[in-house]
C-alpha cells in the first residue's frame, strides 16, 4: 500500500486514469479489502508554458496546463476488525461423546499423530513382526 502511495506521488507515474488507480489500489489491498477500505482524492496541478519558443517576456502568449495527480488514502474498517479479532483462534468441536471440554481438546490434539501412525503402517516401512 506504501508502495501504490509512492508510485502515485512520482513525477513519473504511469497511472494516469481513475479506474486505473483504483484498481491498483484494489490490488494493493488484496484480500484484506474486509479490514482496509480506501478513498481516492485528485489534486489539480496548474502550469503555466509559453505558447512559443525563446526567452520568457511580457508579450509571450503562455497556456495553461492542469495536470491531475490522485492520491490514496487508507481507511481500517474497525469494525469488521474487533468482530474478526473476538473470533480468531476459535475453532468448533463437535463430537457424540461425553467428554469434558479440556479431554475433548486433549483427544483433539493426539489426532494427528495418531494418522501419522496408521499411515507408516500402512505403508512399505519394515516392522519388527508381532507375535
Amino acid at each position: 500500500m506504501e508502495e501504490l502511495k509512492k508510485k502515485l506521488r512520482s513525477t513519473k507515474c504511469r497511472i494516469k486514469t481513475r479506474e486505473g488507480v483504483i484498481a491498483a489500489a484494489r490490488k494493493a489491498i488484496g484480500d484484506a479489502s474486509r479490514w482496509i477500505d480506501f478513498e481516492l482524492k485528485e489534486d489539480e496541478i496548474h502550469r503555466y508554458k509559453q505558447t512559443t519558443r525563446g526567452r520568457p517576456s511580457r508579450e509571450k502568449e503562455y497556456r495553461k496546463e492542469t495536470r491531475i495527480t490522485f492520491r490514496v488514502e487508507w481507511k481500517l474498517r474497525d469494525q469488521n476488525i474487533a468482530f474478526d479479532g473476538k473470533c480468531d483462534g476459535i475453532f468448533p468441536l463437535i463430537t457424540n461423546t461425553d467428554l469434558s471440554a479440556s479431554d475433548l481438546l486433549n483427544k483433539y490434539k493426539i489426532q494427528p499423530r495418531l494418522e501419522k501412525r496408521h499411515q507408516q503402517l500402512k505403508s512399505v516401512y519394515e516392522i519388527t513382526p508381532v507375535s
